[in-house]
């Protein structure tokens, strides 16, 4: 990280949350009463980040029928900006209520991805109250754990669905080798086919010799916590990912996608793949 990035680290005195929202312990809330949320104590995220905002007037809202009104989420809004250059825009998704009654009470989910990696300030707004932060954004953040249990845990899989060792502890044991478990991961299908492409490019007619591959992951959550799948799909060389979602990240010749699993919920990914050769 450069010196220049000056991130926005965990708070000698940090901010105590008021009731009924209780002071959890191991986490590094940031901002005030009126707009609150939890960053990492060094200031590090990944290109894509699940966030969570918190206000007082959200703690009388409860899970079941009187949930943060839309009135409320429609209010707020996140941005981020690049600091150190010229970058596309984040794309930041839309909050939406939840509720957690043993904590967190009500407070307002949402996701952003990151174009790429660097120094991003990131701002929060709610009608005439702002929450603004630093954070460096690298291609794959680790996946912390505060005392309390806050943050998600990890679950890294590969291309054959294998679990890990590098995933959270309470999941692989005492584990130095990947392993299968398919209650965790198992691949739903995996396809190939072939098709014939033409062109018309300025008067000039090409063909294209197209392979497609695909294949669909489908995980589930063991835990009794959320938790974050990373999923690392190798990319052949020449071959085109074209998913919907599209990669969290590429490194090297590895797509990698992260999804976000409550406790117990299945959660599908399908990943596709093409290359196209010219027939002369």
């Amino acid at each position: 990280m450069p010196a220049t990035c000056a991130v926005t680290k965990a708070l000698e005195h940090p901010f105590v949350p008021p009731r009924p929202y209780p002071a959890s312990r191991g986490v590094n809330w940031f901002g005030t009463d009126r707009l609150w949320t939890f960053l990492p104590g060094d200031g590090i995220w990944g290109l894509g980040e699940k966030t969570f905002w918190f206000r007082e007037n959200w703690g009388r809202y409860t899970r079941s029928g009187h949930s943060i009104p839309a009135i409320d989420t429609a209010k707020f809004t996140v941005t981020a900006r690049r600091l150190e250059g010229a970058a596309p825009p984040a794309a930041v998704g839309q909050a939406s209520s939840s509720y957690r009654e043993d904590d967190w009470k009500a407070f307002l989910v949402g996701g952003i991805n990151f174009p790429t990696t660097g120094c991003w300030e990131v701002s929060a707004r709610y009608e005439n109250d702002e929450l603004t932060f630093v954070v460096w954004v690298v291609p794959d953040a680790p996946v912390r754990q505060t005392q309390d249990q806050a943050v998600p845990l990890s679950i890294a899989v590969d291309k054959s669905c294998r679990i890990e060792p590098e995933s959270d502890p309470s999941v692989v044991g005492g584990r130095v080798d990947s392993f299968r478990d398919d209650a965790i991961c198992h691949l739903e299908s995996v396809l190939s086919s072939h098709h014939i492409e033409e062109k018309i490019r300025d008067g000039q007619r090409s063909r294209f010799f197209v392979r497609v591959a695909e294949q669909e992951y489908v995980v589930q959550n063991p835990t009794d916590r959320p938790t974050v799948f990373i999923v690392r799909h190798d990319v052949p060389e020449s071959w085109i990912v074209d998913s919907d979602p599209p990669p969290t990240s590429i490194d090297g010749s590895t797509a990698v996608f992260r999804l976000m699993a409550e406790p117990g919920q299945r959660v599908r990914l399908h990943v596709g793949m093409h290359r196209s050769d010219s027939i002369n």
